[in-house]
């Protein structure tokens, strides 16, 4: 999930034009578009690699690669929704503040 926020939140400076402005709904979505891509396809790869670990006939070992899977995955969904979200939150509250 680290791994991740860092490529989001690489590209989102990438596409800001200006630092000292905050970032526009566009911007946003633009590397949305770029990145979203990028982080399926290596969770997807993750999840695979982690999917041999159900062919063990010990169950701690099952359990793990079921969590993991599970964490790659949920990882990703707030990767892809809730962290554009709270970036355009605390984006717009950076414009408030700087508006007077």
């Amino acid at each position: 999930a680290l791994d991740d926020s860092i490529h989001v939140f690489n590209r989102l400076a990438l596409q800001q034009k200006d630092p000292r402005k905050p970032l526009s709904g566009k911007a946003i979505k633009s590397a949305m578009v770029h990145i979203a891509p990028i982080l399926v396809t290596t969770t997807i790869i993750l999840a695979a690699g982690l999917a041999a670990t159900q062919a063990s006939t010990m169950p701690m070992v099952r359990l793990f690669g079921v969590l993991c899977v599970i964490t790659f995955v949920l990882a990703l969904l707030c990767d892809l929704f809730v962290l554009p979200a709270l970036v355009a939150w605390f984006s717009s509250r950076k414009q408030v503040k700087q508006a007077p």
